[in-house]
């Protein structure tokens, strides 16, 4: 399984699976993910912090597109892509 694969399965069962996120998420660090997964990830612990919750694809949309997280035009044009996919649960 690539690498990028693993880390959508991850942040997908973070997206959808509360419970399973609550157990794992304070354990995870940014520099276990690459490129736009670590992004994703930065951006959903910082929502996870400020709401205690999981957030819908809109509002983590809202979330990225209102971020100061550094992403290039092409990796933020890379999250939205994938950011559907991510909120399917398995």
């Amino acid at each position: 399984m690539a690498t990028s694969d693993m880390s959508s399965m991850v942040l997908r069962q973070f997206f959808t699976n509360e419970k399973y996120m609550r157990k794992v998420v304070p354990f995870m660090e940014p520099d276990y993910f690459e490129g736009v997964h670590q992004h994703l990830f930065k951006e959903f612990a910082k929502y996870v912090v400020k709401y205690n919750g999981t957030p819908s694809l809109d509002s983590f949309r809202i979330s990225i597109q209102e971020s100061d997280s550094g992403m290039s035009e092409q990796m933020f044009e890379h999250a939205m892509g994938i950011l559907p996919e991510l909120f399917v649960p398995d």
